[in-house]
């Protein structure tokens, strides 16, 4: 069947069905596929029902979708769900604050924000209160509490990153299904528990603090909950949780064990107990022993006996390095993974082994402290016999690395020094999605001299973070070379010692939209408001904000303008 056959026939489809099918894209996605490809489109695509997010789309796409809203006021009407962001953006949260008012939709039902900045925050939570229509918020930002403007009366779901101090509010969610909370102590847990009775999804992130010891009485549990996500907690915490919500189905944890461990026949003994509705288990236990004796192979066998894969089906494999222990059911659940050196995987051969780690897309690797292998790498000045690191090899690398060809950020900021450079490359290979890095700026200057390698930054990397208090762009023959080899990356964080380093980047990375610069030495002196006023005057549109003890300054920079001046 040819192409023309095929658009023809999908073109012929009721626009029902095509609703149907966009409720699953993007307005952006749809703006970008069906726009101008005929009358029919044109109308059909700017008048139905939208889900807006501006995360990961080309700026120049993000620009001519505001400039349509903003020639067909109408449109407006038909943004249900918006999410602005000033994280992975084609448009930052300042630019459309110059074009809109959250005002401006009022069909509005879910509402994200992501990364706000410290100017624009006032503005957009003086106007929550006016937006009653709201069913969904979520707030992506560890720097603010839950906003007192929110009407809260018809939220159903609800995401924010802490609450604390906000606790007195929660009788006022009368409606909330699901919530979010990326950091909360285990009290406030309780609380939730206790005061919200319609809910039925909770995820936390992280778990920390004390529990008193509340009287069971204190307490008037509804147990409608029943779907938990617990990302960071250890066992004793969840065995505090668990028993106050015995109509669980859906559970997943990740737990970390520094001292007493937990066995197998422990959690057995907490499901049974605790946890009788229990259907779906996820979860990852890690162990930490820096004697290397609590936590053996025996342990990690015990959680493939038949209460977890006959009874439960809840398939397990493990992972055992030099001091540490990891286990976890399979498919491996969460997005992120640290990958240490010394790592060696014990597979479930019941299960498809290539399918394991598709949920990676953030991957995290790790050189371990050790006195077991040959090669090392060691501190001066320090004693040796504390200091030994294992070197990054490729042949400790490569067995694991084909199983995350998901990963699209990779951090190796935690790695001192590869044997070669062809360590690094080998991983770029395997991880063929791969758009993001956060690298220190000692190990990137130890890759220049590889040709290959620096092709890949070049055609792969978008996003780079170059971490090291110290800047390392110090003279002009090594700013140039960071120039050529990320030619293409549009989101940069890295330290700056001087204005002239700033302009030149904005010069050079002329696919740059956002910069998190780290003033230092003679740039901590810099005047944001004529630094502003310089660049503008490069036909850049652009917004500076200064955050943080250390002087970060955050720009955003709009291409869009020195675009449209060149066509013209």
């Amino acid at each position: 069947m040819s192409d023309n056959q095929t658009v023809t026939k999908f073109q012929h489809l009721p626009n029902e069905i095509l609703m149907k099918s966009f409720r699953y894209l993007n307005a952006l996605q749809i703006f970008d596929s069906f726009d101008r490809l005929n009358s029919r489109f044109n109308t059909l695509i700017r008048y139905i029902p939208l889900h807006l997010d501006f995360q990961y789309f080309p700026q120049a796409l993000c620009q001519r979708f505001c400039q349509e809203m903003l020639l067909d006021a109408r449109m407006k009407e038909y943004i249900y769900s918006l999410h602005l962001s000033n994280k992975d953006s084609g448009l930052c949260i300042p630019f459309f604050c110059e074009m809109f008012s959250l005002l401006d939709f009022p069909n509005l039902r879910s509402l994200t924000l992501t990364d706000v900045n410290v100017t624009n925050s006032d503005e957009l939570f003086a106007m929550l209160c006016s937006m009653s229509s709201l069913t969904c918020f979520r707030m992506n930002d560890n720097r603010f509490f839950l906003p007192d403007t929110l009407p809260s009366s018809g939220i159903r779901i609800l995401s924010v990153c802490n609450f604390r101090g906000k606790l007195k509010y929660w009788d006022r969610f009368s409606s909330l299904t699901s919530l979010t909370i990326h950091h909360c102590v285990k009290n406030d847990l309780l609380r939730v528990l206790n005061d919200i009775p319609t809910l039925k999804y909770l995820q936390i992130n992280s778990v920390s603090g004390f529990i008193p010891d509340f009287e069971d009485e204190d307490f008037h549990f509804t147990h409608s909950l029943q779907h938990l996500i617990i990302e960071s907690s250890e066992y004793y915490e969840i065995e505090m949780i668990v028993k106050y919500i015995p109509n669980l189905e859906y559970l997943t944890l990740s737990t970390n064990s520094n001292g007493r461990q937990p066995t197998a026949q422990q959690w057995e003994c907490l499901i049974k107990t605790y946890l009788p509705s229990l259907k779906v288990f996820k979860f990852c236990f890690k162990y930490y022993d820096a004697e290397n004796e609590t936590f053996t192979e025996e342990n990690c066998k015990e959680f493939q006996s038949d209460f977890w894969c006959i009874e439960h089906n809840w398939m397990t494999e493990y992972i055992l390095s030099y001091d540490k222990a990891m286990v976890y059911t399979v498919p491996y659940e969460f997005s992120t993974f640290y990958l240490h050196s010394s790592m060696k995987r014990y597979c479930n051969m019941a299960v498809n082994d290539r399918d394991i780690f598709n949920n990676v897309t953030e991957l995290s690797i790790h050189t371990d402290k050790t006195v077991i292998y040959d090669d090392y790498l060691s501190y001066e000045g320090l004693p040796s016999q504390e200091t030994w690191f294992e070197l990054l090899t490729t042949n400790k690398i490569e067995p694991m690395i084909s199983y995350f060809s998901n990963v699209r950020h990779l951090d190796m900021s935690h790695v001192r020094k590869l044997k070669s450079s062809s360590v690094l490359l080998e991983i770029l290979k395997g991880t063929p999605r791969l758009s993001s890095l956060t690298i220190t700026s000692d190990l990137l200057q130890s890759l220049w001299n590889d040709n290959e390698l620096c092709q890949y930054f070049n055609r792969m990397i978008h996003q780079l973070d170059v971490t090291n208090p110290s800047y390392f762009m110090i003279n002009r023959t090594i700013l140039e070379k960071f120039c050529q080899v990320f030619s293409n990356v549009e989101y940069l964080q890295c330290g700056i010692g001087d204005k002239d380093q700033i302009f030149f980047i904005l010069e050079y990375l002329s696919k740059l939209i956002r910069a998190d610069f780290l003033l230092e030495g003679s740039a901590r002196g810099i005047d944001i408001s004529q630094l502003e006023q310089e660049i503008r005057q490069l036909s850049m549109n652009v917004y500076i904000d200064r955050v943080g003890f250390y002087s970060t300054t955050m720009v955003w920079i709009d291409r869009t303008m020195a675009d449209n001046q060149t066509r013209t």
